[in-house]
């Protein structure tokens, strides 16, 4: 009964994202598609 009340069984999701442009996400994972492709590199 808690559980219910606190809401622990619920199906709703959550999903926190910083406030990143597109651009920087861009950067992010070129950065460390490099350091999969290339890891002597990095």
């Amino acid at each position: 009964m808690m559980g219910k009340h606190y809401g622990l069984f619920t199906d709703r999701i959550e999903a926190v994202t910083p406030p990143r442009s597109s651009e920087e996400i861009q950067i992010e994972l070129e950065a460390k598609l490099q350091q999969l492709l290339l890891p002597e590199a990095g």
